[in-house]
């Protein structure tokens, strides 16, 4: 007669083994995975099922699917071979890399409009719920006022006039800036602009209607000490 309470029997395939090994109960086994996955995240599936004995290994499915639903541990895909974790994935990593595309070219279209510049890391970032990386990258120093001359002057033809709208200036000091890795720097762009009237080598004007400007456009700008819009640049001969 078996002695249950010494030995006890567990079925693989068609064959009943003995043993004296009392079995773990579903609590024991999930505990067992949460150990291993402590000490090896991300663990491939076959190493973490190979972790338990062979009787129960037959409870691995119903093990792995309670931690699944309790958010113990989490499925990462690795190739073609399916992993566990504890470590909960982070939300962007559900974005294919086409969707990633795509919120690059939004955050270029955003970046035209706003200082400082926001990388696609830091966007990443901000909708992971983590912490916006610092951005490394250095402010531009380079800016000349001959620079801005030769901008102005490459403008001339499209505006038809010697007075040239100043985002139009900036647009090309921006596109000037992310080809050579750095940040534009606003504050220098519009000293040096503020400096060369001064000396009189250009002139500022307001913009008559500064209410019909789009909000972000406007919130580039600079105003003369009377408040008003200074929007438009012109060489004195």
């Amino acid at each position: 007669m078996l002695a249950t309470h010494r030995l006890h029997e567990y079925t693989k395939g068609r064959t009943t083994y003995l043993t004296t090994e009392a079995p773990r109960s579903l609590p024991e086994i999930q505990k067992a995975l949460l150990d291993t996955l402590a000490t090896t995240t991300p663990c491939p599936e076959s190493k973490l099922k190979g972790t338990l004995s062979t009787r129960e290994q037959g409870r691995f499915i119903e093990a792995v699917d309670g931690l699944l639903k309790g958010k113990g541990i989490f499925p990462r895909t690795v190739g073609r071979a399916k992993w566990f974790t504890i470590t909960p994935p982070a939300p962007c990593s559900f974005l294919s890399a086409a969707q990633k595309t795509a919120l690059g070219k939004i955050l270029k279209t955003v970046n035209d409009h706003r200082q400082p510049l926001l990388s696609l890391e830091s966007l990443l970032a901000i909708l992971d719920g983590s912490e916006v990386p610092a951005n490394k990258t250095a402010l531009d120093a380079d800016l000349s006022e001959d620079m801005l001359v030769r901008w102005h002057t490459e403008d001339l033809s499209r505006a038809g006039r010697p007075t040239i709208p100043i985002p139009w200036t900036l647009e090309h000091y921006q596109s000037w800036c992310e080809k050579r890795g750095v940040r534009p720097d606003l504050d220098l762009f519009h000293d040096t602009l503020a400096a060369m009237a001064r000396s009189r080598r250009i002139m500022l004007s307001p913009h008559e209607y500064p209410s019909s400007l789009p909000s972000d456009e406007a919130a580039l700008m600079r105003r003369d000490p009377n408040g008003r819009l200074l929007y438009y640049w012109t060489i004195q001969s």
